[in-house]
Formats: structure tokens, sequence, C-alpha cells
């Protein structure tokens, strides 16, 4: 009599002192994959490419799937715009949905300025490699994509801090100031050490909803007033951490600007948190460092993460600064921002205990 016979036959009989249980109902689950693929629209820059759902879809199939809606697996997407004649920032979400299914709402199409550099930055939950996949052969070239870095990508942003930075320097966009803390200290930027840690200035602040039927939806006022029963998607990340939780803290203002997607919305952003950095933190500064688990110790690897996210290239080994935070005021802020970001909402319990202070061998 097969194990399998004999079990089913002890349940029914109940005579059997004890099951004999099949080996495989006893083997462990299969190990989520961390490897995913994004498949980018065909001129993703444009506001027809924009308005195109991103698809996810396992690097390698034999892995295992990979679903958006899976908290350990979803990516993410952000798109900023700048009007190359006022000067003027604004941002939009493109959609990520799994591959072959379609949104719960069709997405925003947005109105782009008549003449405007645009960049893309992507994010992930998965722990692993986040994969871009042009839809077309000329796709991710024609768009100046940037990849292999662990969870983060981007394209065309060198093109974007360009634009953005000279409309800075002329006088056309201006960071706000950062303001004064309750603790009263200068509020922190995504480059501050009571910030950062190892794998700084990664993922976004970007969210998607998820419907009652499972299919997503953008993040806006609209698609929550028509998918009643919706949840919130998110992309755990130090720029999210950085302005739902640290600055609203320490009553701190990010920089915000018009969301395309979201009509009347203001919203923050990685490349408006950059740029606010880039501007306005104090010394100590923290840059993306030789050693972080996305780009390792290669020069070219953390230039061209740097690159992305409006931070100066790497240099040559013996002149790069180690990545530690100056004991005296910086260990006592920390704990002081944990303390009031932790009386104002339960948020930073799951990652005060990351490690924020780190020294990287060189």
């Amino acid at each position: 009599m097969s194990k399998l016979r004999a079990r089913y036959l002890c349940v029914l009989t109940l005579s059997c002192a004890a099951w004999v249980i099949p080996t495989a109902a006893l083997a462990a689950p299969p190990a989520l994959n961390g490897n995913c693929t994004l498949i980018v629209p065909a001129s993703p820059l444009s506001a027809g490419g924009l308005a195109t759902a991103y698809q996810l879809t396992a690097t390698n199939p034999a892995d295992g799937p990979c679903h958006e809606t899976d908290p350990a697996q979803g990516a993410f997407v952000e798109a900023a715009i700048i009007n190359l004649f006022t000067g003027e920032v604004s941002i939009y979400h493109p959609l990520v949905i799994d591959a072959g299914t379609t949104p719960a709402i069709a997405p925003v199409v947005p109105a782009l300025p008549p003449v405007y550099a645009a960049a893309l930055w992507f994010g992930s939950n998965a722990d692993g490699t986040l994969t871009l996949q042009g839809a077309t052969a000329a796709t991710l070239h024609d768009a100046d994509c940037h990849q292999d870095m662990g969870q983060f990508a981007y394209c065309n942003a060198n093109a974007f801090f360009a634009a953005a930075n000279t409309a800075i320097l002329v006088g056309g966009l201006t960071p706000p100031p950062l303001g004064v803390g309750t603790d009263g200290q200068p509020c922190p930027t995504s480059r501050s050490f009571m910030v950062v840690d190892q794998d700084q200035s990664d993922n976004l602040p970007t969210t998607y909803i998820r419907a009652v039927s499972g299919r997503l939806a953008q993040d806006t006022a609209a698609n929550r007033a028509a998918l009643p029963g919706w949840t919130q998607v998110t992309n755990g990340s130090d720029e999210r951490l950085l302005n739902v939780n640290i600055q609203p803290a320490l009553v701190c203002q990010p920089w915000k600007a018009r969301s395309l997607d979201d009509p009347g919305a203001m919203v923050t952003s990685l490349a408006l948190n950059e740029m606010h950095a880039a501007a306005r933190q104090g010394t100590p500064v923290a840059l993306v460092p030789l050693g972080s688990p996305f780009v390792g110790n290669s020069l070219t690897k953390v230039t061209e993460y740097r690159l992305g996210v409006d931070q100066l290239p790497a240099f040559l080994p013996a002149i790069e600064p180690d990545y530690v935070l100056p004991e005296s005021e910086g260990r006592r802020r920390l704990a002081a921002q944990y303390r009031q970001a932790a009386a104002y909402r339960g948020g930073l319990t799951q990652t005060a205990s990351r490690e924020h202070v780190v020294h990287i061998p060189r």
C-alpha cells in the first residue's frame, strides 16, 4: 500500500496511531524569486510612454513568478519632468502591473510642457536585482537607461539633473530652505547621516493602490474614490522613510512639486529629495559609498549610481572619504529622531533596528 493511500485510510477509519505523511508534503516551500524584470514601454519619456503600464515578470521563470502586489517583490517607477522654459519641476508616477494583466483604472495621460527634460527612477522590494527590459530593442538605449544596481535603476537622469541644476544656477528653480526641526537642528535630508544606511538614496516614495479585484491603479484621489476597499502598495526606501516618517516627526517640510497623475496634489519624490540635499545639506554630507551592497567596490558603478541621484562622481579610493557618522551630536540626534518619530507615528518601529551608522572598509 502506498504511503499516500495509507494516510487517507487512517483519516477515514481513525484506526491508525499515527499518519504516514508523504515526504513531499513536508518539503519547505520554494524560495521567493528575488530577481524580477520590468518591461519598459516604448518611448518611456513621452506622454504616451509614461501612461503605459510597466509589466513585472520573472527574470528567470524557472525561479518562480514575480507579482507586483507581493510586498517582497513589487517594483515602482517615478518620473520627474522639468519645463525648460520656466524651470518648473513636476512629478508623474507610471503604473506597474503584473505581465499579462490590465490596470484597475487606466493611467492618466500627463500633460507635458512643450519643451522639457524627463527622467525615470526605479525601485524594488525584491531581495535581488531589478532588471529593465525594453519593449523594443532600442528602448533602453534611446532613454539612456542604467541598471545592474541591485534594487535601483534609472533612465535619463543625467540630462534631467543637468537641466535642473542649470535652472537652479540661473534662478529659474529654487530649492526651498531646509528649515529647523523641533530638536533645534537643521531639518535632515536624504544625505544626512541621521537618515542614510549603507545603501542610501535607494528606492522611491511612489505608491500604488490595489483594488478589491486584485488589479492595480495609480494612487490618486480620483482612483481612491472609484475603488472602494482599496489598499496601498508601497516601496520600502530611505526616500520614503525620510518623507513619511522622519520629516513629519520633526515638523520639517520636504520639497514638493505638482503631480501630473493626481491633479491638485503636491508630492515628494526621489528627484526632489536629492536636489534638495545637493543644494542644502550641510557638512558632513553622505554620498553613496564604495562598498554599497548595490554597487560594491567598483568606482565605475559607484559613479554611475551617484550620477543617477545628482551626486558627485566617486574618486580614487585613497581620497574617497570614509562613510562614518561623526560621534558627538550625530548619534544623540539619531536616537532623539527615532523617539520623536515613534511618538508621532509608529512607522519607525520596523526600521529603527536597521544599521544606520556604518563604516565601509577600504
